[in-house]
């Protein structure tokens, strides 16, 4: 589990046979252009913000410290 967030029950089984060392989650994009109607309505409907929310110095330091820890 990472600050709260616990793995989808589906997926329980998969991630008990990998074992992962950690979880790290980023937040994404939602670019309205690229969404159907279905989806547009959804969003306004939980009243999700649109917009890009990732954190490419985040995500590339996290991966800078995969790459770290598979040469160590």
């Amino acid at each position: 589990m990472t600050n709260g967030w616990r793995s989808p029950k589906a997926l329980q089984e998969q991630i008990d046979i990998i074992k992962p060392r950690e979880v790290a989650l980023f937040h994404g994009m939602v670019d309205p252009v690229k969404l159907g109607s279905v989806e547009k309505m959804a969003i306004k409907k939980v009243d999700a913000p649109t917009g890009d929310f990732r954190d490419w110095e985040a995500i590339g330091a996290w991966a800078l410290g995969i790459a770290a820890a598979l040469k160590g």
